[in-house]
């Protein structure tokens, strides 16, 4: 369990900091476009295949890989920032190395947060495969699973999940709200 001080503490630090604040936004955006691009690749990109479009495919699937790789940059560096972010306020409070390791594996923010490190990496993974593999079928589904763990890592890493009376109402609606905002 993480101690209350070490878990005031870096609550504190993750929502009052400016920095903070702003890497919040980013991680939000990340998330959102992971699940943008998926679905763009799954409902456009596959409607304008199944129609013959070939041209439109040649076209959009290049920008689409170029701006996947891009979103999972920002999510790659907006989620790395946020742990030494925190590792690094928990150390500036007096923190000791295992109340940091309680927060930082122990914690449902930090749990969130890793999920979402977990996801950037299979999204890049996925996006990197679809480029190299024509149309990318394989690496189009693992981005899209990815895309889809990324839209649960805010319910995990946030309010929803502190909800302890109705968690798995929280948690779901939570997950169905970024979801459509994503698609």
């Amino acid at each position: 369990p993480v101690p209350d001080d070490v878990k005031y503490a870096g609550t504190l630090a993750i929502a009052l900091a400016p920095i903070a604040l702003l890497s919040r936004w980013a991680y939000y955006l990340a998330v959102i476009l992971k699940m943008g691009v998926a679905a763009n690749r799954l409902a456009v990109v596959g409607a304008a295949q199944r129609r013959g479009e070939a041209d439109l495919v040649a076209d959009v699937l290049p920008r689409l890989r170029w701006f996947g790789t891009a979103v999972g940059a920002l999510g790659l560096f907006v989620d790395l920032f946020r742990i030494f972010e925190v590792t690094r306020v928990l150390a500036s409070a007096g923190t000791s190395a295992i109340g940091m390791g309680a927060f930082l594996f122990g914690s449902p923010w930090c749990l969130g947060w890793w999920i979402f490190l977990v996801s950037v990496l299979l999204f890049g993974a996925g996006v990197r495969l679809a480029g190299k593999s024509g149309l990318g079928g394989g690496g189009w589904r693992l981005a899209t699973v990815a895309a889809v763990l990324a839209v649960m890592t805010p319910a995990l890493a946030g309010h929803a999940w502190g909800m302890e009376d109705n968690r798995p109402v929280a948690v779901g609606a939570d997950v169905l709200h970024v979801l459509g905002i994503g698609v």
